[in-house]
């Protein structure tokens, strides 16, 4: 999905109408999540480009599900930002219950205490990950 990511920002006048995809940063249990793609010997956090006609919001739930399963949780829209000339948005998701993961390019799900090494994109997921906690702290979320 991001083939550079030379320039990234975080500004908050993108209008929706910009935003071509999502990414989604979660927790379950005290555990950060992330997803094993049955392409890569990697982890990454569940994203996608939102398809034609579907808001933000609409995007983030349908690609939380794909990818994860999970049936019930609490999804905070955290900023919108630029990688480049694209525009994404950012949320967190605390997860309360998964369900069986379903049929997609998602291999598995796996928990962590800390994030893991092997990323697919490092650079990004360390940044998105300290703008949720900073976020999240700021606006006194249960990170849990």
């Amino acid at each position: 999905m991001f083939e550079s990511m030379n320039s990234k920002t975080y500004d908050q006048t993108i209008q929706e109408k910009d935003i071509s995809f999502i990414v989604i940063v979660s927790r379950h249990s005290g555990k950060w999540l992330f997803w094993k793609h049955k392409d890569r010997n990697t982890y990454e956090s569940p994203g996608c480009r939102r398809e034609e006609n579907e808001s933000i919001w609409q995007t983030a739930h349908r690609e939380f599900y794909e990818e994860s399963g999970a049936i019930d949780y609490d999804l905070i829209m955290i900023s919108p930002y630029r990688i480049d000339e694209k525009c994404g948005m950012l949320f967190y998701a605390g997860v309360k219950k998964l369900t069986t993961l379903p049929d997609s390019e998602i291999e598995s799900i796996h928990f962590f205490d800390d994030i893991p090494v092997q990323l697919t994109y490092p650079e990004l997921e360390h940044e998105l990950m300290d703008r949720i906690k900073i976020n999240l702290s700021c606006e006194g979320h249960d990170q849990s």
